[in-house]
């Protein structure tokens, strides 16, 4: 699947990389190969990215031709966030980038991520999205182990079934992303009940608080936040995946002309695993009881 970069986006960012010369940047056959395999998780050097001469320049160019938009936007937002380390270690004459070249090319990283669109429906500055989306939390294998609830089987399933629904289902990836979250946070705090009902966003009706199953996902978030499992972004990030749930009904979703792609679910997708590796964090650090 080829991205969808365009003649001039492409003259841009071989400007910025300096590929005009089979180069880029100051990589060598060995460190390249090292950053894409640690950064992207890809081997750079494989044949479907062996490209007219298969120098470095034509193997970047290969992955442009062989990739989707979201691993294409991922590389040039590394590959940019590369060379403003190299200018702040003094590697790299800042004098040598143009900071308006540099930023276009953000700008295209930013669009074939979807974030350009996308900002305003999650609610965040395209540089806290571009910065959450880069977190690794591909390898939540091990999260998912560490449930010790009766639901990991049906969470297993149900990350395989978001898995293959994330392009040619969007809509409901999205509505399957939500309950999932619901799930597993309402398995926690049916868990560690006693620290989420006195919790001070723990929801109430005169005066007292409302049994467990009767809590609304909002609620969830907020008290698991509040307990220390999520982080502020992820917990924000939560939310809108909530709002995104709520258009399960046709009309709310009409209402609000919400049609999501597949990098509006990718990103949901995100929040979901982001989710589950930081309660499994504060679990394995023995501050909370098990799921």
């Amino acid at each position: 699947m080829m991205s969808n970069l365009s003649t001039i986006d492409r003259m841009y960012l071989e400007k910025l990389f300096g590929m005009d010369s089979g180069y880029v940047l100051d990589f060598s056959n060995r460190t390249m190969g090292e950053f894409f395999a640690v950064n992207l998780n890809i081997d750079i050097y494989e044949d479907r990215y062996n490209y007219d001469s298969g120098s470095k320049a034509n193997r970047v160019r290969g992955l442009w031709n062989e990739d989707d938009d979201y691993l294409v936007g991922q590389s040039i937002l590394e590959l940019i966030d590369y060379i403003e380390f190299k200018i702040s270690l003094e590697d790299f004459h800042e004098g040598d980038f143009s900071p308006n070249l540099i930023e276009k090319c953000k700008q295209i990283g930013r669009k074939l991520l979807g974030i350009n669109l996308i900002t305003q429906e999650i609610d965040a500055e395209p540089l806290v999205l571009e910065t959450f989306l880069k977190e690794d939390f591909r390898d939540i294998t091990a999260a998912i182990a560490n449930l010790e609830s009766d639901i990991k089987a049906v969470i297993q399933q149900r990350i395989i079934e978001i898995e293959s629904t994330l392009t040619i289902a969007p809509l409901a990836s999205i509505f399957l992303i939500g309950s999932t979250l619901e799930g597993i946070l309402l398995d926690i705090a049916k868990r560690n009940a006693a620290a989420f009902v006195q919790a001070d966003a723990a929801p109430a009706q005169s005066g007292t608080t409302l049994p467990l199953p009767l809590w609304k996902l909002s609620d969830l978030i907020n008290v698991t936040f509040e307990l220390g499992y999520l982080s502020e972004d992820v917990k924000k990030f939560s939310h809108t995946v909530r709002e995104f749930r709520n258009y399960i009904h046709p009309r709310a979703q009409a209402k609000a002309t919400f049609n999501p792609t597949s990098d509006t679910a990718k990103i949901c997708f995100q929040v979901l695993k982001a989710a589950l590796t930081e309660i499994n964090a504060k679990v394995t650090a023995g501050d909370v009881s098990a799921l």
